[in-house]
């Protein structure tokens, strides 16, 4: 027979007479290949035998290890194409079956690993993608917010403070640029890896074209697996700088001014990723991992002037160094407000008729008894002489508890059932009232004398559903925080709307459920979103600031707030009982 070339030729086999057409047939005689015309002269040959030909089936490659052998079957046991010398040599006693048998088993792993690179692993790394890039593209607008913050800080502080404030925002910028850097990079990688399973796939899908079986057995051989290719990368987590406060002292400019925390970019594991809906997308899981970011709020609506656009809800704190100070134990089963009348102490209410007062440093509670025959005070505040003034809303009454004789007084009565109340800064008293679905804010000044109330806005609509919570700030301005809602209204001293604050409902959040609030010396409102497990930051402007404290920090359903003079914040929980100290601001 004809010599042969490389032993891996991938070209039909040549009539071995002619050498111009393709073999068709195989002489059972002699073993000769030839074509279909040669095969009636090759009949001639063997005039004196019989002539046994066969058609030529698939042909396979020539063996590696035994020149001008071709493989005629499969060891099945080492799963590779073996001649019959091979047999003899090195297979003996093991397992064979035809090519065609191993040839389908591999190409069907094969389709399996092309369709698990394009159907699961390359959505998986492009949706590992998405979220970096979401991310990537907030971090200016993160980094821009704690910029404006830094920016109110120094006007305060006026030119004292301006070269501290040239120096953070320098850092910032910084920080901004080596944190988009680190994405840049990260993402980068990404794109190579997912350019290699393109690549990859390429190749696997072009094994399935060569035409010898025997070949792609051997190309699976040598990639038995895409170990290194269904790695899915590392995602970044992003905490981006924010920036803590001082106190306001001259004395102490810095301190004043705050400190700037650097960002972090930490690598994340991806347990598992599930394709989200078109609405969801943009927030895949990972990115929500990649939450508690500072966002920059809208502005006020240009056709109305009062109602604000909501920022995205979940914000990381400006205070990350925010500790807890202390963790009470429990003093009712279901406690409503907590009221601080110093940095030692608190005066706290729930559904019992008793007040009691919480000491910080002994841990211990003195109650009180109040007239409120049956779920407690519906609302309680302190007024400048220390004396407790509480609501009740059964009995529709405002009585005044003196703490030093512990004589109870009923002040007035009301139309509708008080809830919270609060002292204004001219000694007025701000009541909640509600009934029947509807709610308003009266005005009483010190003898109980009704002043003015609170119901509707300059187009006639109703302001309030059911106002719960208020207090007042320093420009006399009145805060509620409306449950039914969902909102917070603040108003100026006439009665006028400012603003009205709500915030969105993403698809990993309940609905806004504001509660508590107290405001702090810079006229900015500290709200409780109960549903969320959050105490939030809003400014007197109606912006979102901040997020003070949530479950991470161990809160568990709060419904009241109270700063003290040392920035301390007492949270007052609701369903657990407790109340829980907190330092926020240094």
């Amino acid at each position: 027979m004809a010599g042969h070339s490389s032993p891996l030729a991938q070209d039909h086999v040549v009539c071995e007479f002619c050498k111009a057409s393709n073999a068709e047939y195989l002489c059972k005689t002699c073993n000769d290949r030839v074509c279909g015309i040669c095969e009636k002269v090759h009949h001639n040959i063997h005039s004196n035998t019989e002539l046994k030909a066969a058609r030529l089936g698939n042909v396979q490659g020539f063996c590696r290890h035994h020149s001008g052998q071709r493989y005629e079957v499969c060891c099945y046991d080492c799963r590779v194409p073996v001649c019959t010398a091979c047999i003899i040599d090195s297979h003996n006693k093991h397992k064979m079956v035809t090519i065609s048998v191993l040839y389908e088993e591999d190409k069907a792993a094969i389709l399996g690993d092309i369709s698990e690179m394009k159907n699961k692993i390359y959505p998986e790394v492009d949706l590992v993608r998405q979220g970096m890039m979401s991310v990537l593209e907030t971090i200016p607008s993160k980094c821009l917010m704690v910029a404006q913050y830094l920016k109110t800080r120094a006007e305060k502080a006026k030119q004292q403070i301006e070269q501290i404030f040239e120096e953070a925002t320098s850092q910032l910028r910084e920080m901004e640029k080596q944190d988009v850097q680190t994405f840049t990079k990260h993402i980068a990688q990404i794109d190579d890896m997912m350019s290699n399973l393109n690549k990859t796939t390429s190749l696997y899908e072009s094994q399935l074209q060569m035409r010898y079986e025997s070949d792609l057995i051997l190309f699976r051989r040598a990639n038995p697996e895409m170990s290194s290719l269904k790695a899915i990368p590392d995602t970044l987590k992003y905490s981006p700088p924010f920036f803590k406060g001082g106190k306001s002292d001259k004395a102490k400019l810095s301190k004043f001014f705050g400190e700037l925390q650097v960002s972090s970019i930490k690598h994340t594991k991806i347990r598992k990723i599930r394709q989200k809906s078109n609405r969801s997308q943009a927030r895949v899981a990972l990115v929500s991992s990649l939450g508690n970011i500072l966002s920059i709020p809208s502005s006020k609506s240009p056709s109305t002037g009062q109602a604000f656009s909501n920022p995205p809800s979940r914000s990381t704190s400006l205070t990350k160094s925010a500790k807890s100070v202390k963790d009470f134990k429990r003093s009712y089963s279901v406690l409503t407000t907590v009221n601080c009348v110093s940095p030692q102490k608190a005066w706290i209410s729930g559904q019992h008729p008793d007040i009691k007062l919480m000491d910080l440093d002994s841990g211990e509670c003195q109650g009180i008894p109040t007239e409120c025959t049956t779920s407690g005070p519906s609302g309680m505040t302190v007024d400048k002489n220390g004396d407790i003034i509480y609501s009740d809303f059964e009995e529709k009454s405002v009585a005044k508890l003196v703490t030093g004789s512990k004589d109870m007084v009923t002040l007035f009565h009301t139309d509708w059932n008080p809830k919270d109340l609060c002292i204004g800064n001219q000694d007025e008293m701000f009541v909640c009232l509600v009934e029947n679905h509807e709610g308003k804010v009266a005005k009483f000044n010190k003898n109980g004398q009704l002043l003015v109330q609170f119901v509707l806005d300059a187009e006639g609509n109703r302001l309030f559903e059911e106002p719960s919570y208020i207090c007042t700030n320093l420009i006399s301005d009145i805060c509620i925080s409306d449950t039914r809602k969902h909102a917070i209204i603040v108003l100026d001293t006439t009665g006028r709307r400012k603003f009205e604050y709500r915030r969105s409902d993403a698809d990993d959040r309940h609905p806004f459920d504001p509660r508590g609030i107290d405001t702090d010396s810079d006229g900015n409102i500290i709200v409780v979103d109960y549903g969320n497990y959050e105490i939030i930051l809003i400014s007197n402007s109606g912006e979102f600031l901040a997020c003070l404290l949530d479950r991470n920090d161990g809160l568990s359903r709060p419904c009241d707030v109270s700063l003290d003079n040392e920035n301390k914040l007492w949270v007052a929980e609701c369903r657990s009982g407790k109340v829980k100290v907190f330092q926020i601001f240094s």
